[in-house]
């Protein structure tokens, strides 16, 4: 039963670490005629070598489930994993929540 977890929430979660990283990828872009730093940093490299990696091994973890798993089991904890971990990542690194009070 762990199996048919594991697979497809892992490559949910890359899936939202991607996003991730493209939320960087713009920030950069959209940062530089401010800064004249970004494309300095080795860290902006290998934010740009990182995005496309971590799509190709999404995509093959999928597969991967898919092909000894049925798709009925594994697409919905995929879709579950995308959502949840984005928010997640969303919140956590991009400090989506500070605009929100409470009541």
């Amino acid at each position: 039963m762990l199996a048919v977890f594991t697979f497809p929430w892992f490559a949910g979660f890359l899936n939202s670490y991607a996003v991730t990283l493209v939320k960087c990828i713009t920030n950069i872009f959209g940062t530089e005629h401010e800064v004249h730093y970004n494309f300095k940093h080795f860290l902006t490299y290998v934010i740009f070598i990182l995005a496309p990696l971590v799509l190709l091994v999404e995509v093959a973890l999928i597969n991967h489930g898919m092909k000894h798993f049925d798709m009925s089991k594994v697409m919905p904890i995929n879709k579950g994993a995308v959502v949840i971990n984005n928010v997640i990542c969303g919140g956590v690194i991009f400090r989506e929540f500070d605009n929100y009070e409470d009541n």
